[in-house]
């Protein structure tokens, strides 16, 4: 049986809702099985990430850091643990640290939505430079859309079209804003 992928199915969504929980499970069973494999350790922590995301007082705060560090111990350049990392420091609120683990992942995957979509969300909120908000959101949307799932390209949308506006630019916003809802009618964001 091939847990990592299973837990990555559950993770991913790929347009219906994510079992973060059972991904947890599945990723447990793939480390059990080969411990040091390092993207089992990366994405566990990036589904508890997700996990806290809305909640007043976190609760895995320990585990992100935890995994992300095993994760960058067994492959320093893997992009999913160091957008782990990147996620551990957005967690706590460290966005100039978070900043540069997503910075990292590009050198290694220059076509990163992930990351690009990290590093719109840092220049929006925890850093607020509306000139690299938009040049982050316009690279994200610059990738291959059809390789990656319509849960990110709406949130890449979503990003250009809150860029775009804090710019200036409301038609070009109007029109980017409802290609995000084409993608995903259930991101709340857009």
């Amino acid at each position: 049986v091939d847990y990592f992928t299973m837990a990555k199915q559950s993770y991913d969504g790929k347009g219906i809702k994510q079992d973060f929980k059972k991904a947890i499970e599945y990723f447990d069973k793939a480390i059990a099985e080969d411990e040091n494999f390092a993207e089992p350790y990366a994405v566990k922590a990036i589904c508890y990430y997700y996990q806290d995301l809305f909640l007043a007082a976190k609760k895995y705060s320990a585990e992100i850091k935890s995994l992300a560090d095993k994760a960058l111990s067994l492959d320093d350049e893997l992009p999913e643990g160091l957008i782990a990392k990147g996620l551990f420091y957005m967690h706590s609120g460290e966005y100039e640290l978070a900043k540069d683990y997503m910075e990292r992942v590009l050198e290694y995957n220059p076509n990163s939505a992930t990351a690009y979509n990290y590093l719109s969300h840092i220049h929006n909120t925890g850093l607020p430079n509306t000139q690299k908000y938009l040049k982050y959101a316009l690279k994200g949307i610059r990738l291959d859309m059809t390789s990656i799932d319509s849960a990110t390209t709406s949130m890449s949308y979503m990003h250009l079209a809150n860029a775009l506006i804090q710019n200036g630019f409301v038609e070009e916003a109007v029109h980017y804003i409802q290609k995000s809802i084409g993608y995903d009618g259930n991101n709340l964001f857009s």
